[in-house]
């Protein structure tokens, strides 16, 4: 991969963050698990924990990355962060709610430390 290339990538990679406010709804949703450890019995944070996760499944299902080139999805695996955008990282985050279903601590727990399976 040439210089131009990386950069197009970065650049788009960047935008789509910022854009979709990846960072700030994994942030929620971790919060918003905090809470729901914290007081499982409180409908508030269930409902937070729903809205976040939501929110977040939808703004991954349609990012630009997911319709970026073979050669682009190829770079990113290459830079190991292909599975930290669009549909790889909403199905890696959909995996932790699986195998938590029940064990809410620990899917909180998997999200705060940004522990998807890979």
């Amino acid at each position: 991969m040439n210089a131009e290339t990386l950069h197009a990538i970065v650049r788009d990679v960047r935008t789509e963050i910022q854009t979709a406010e990846i960072v700030e709804l994994v942030h929620r949703l971790d919060t918003a698990l905090t809470n729901q450890v914290n007081a499982p019995a409180d409908p508030g944070p269930q409902q937070e924990t729903s809205d976040a996760l939501s929110e977040l499944r939808s703004r991954l299902a349609s990012a630009p990355s997911n319709d970026f080139s073979p050669a682009w999805r190829r770079h990113l695996k290459e830079m190991g962060i292909a599975d930290l955008l669009g549909e790889e990282l909403r199905e890696d985050i959909d995996d932790i709610f699986l195998r938590n279903q029940i064990t809410v601590a620990v899917a909180q727990g998997e999200i705060h430390a940004g522990r998807a399976p890979r």
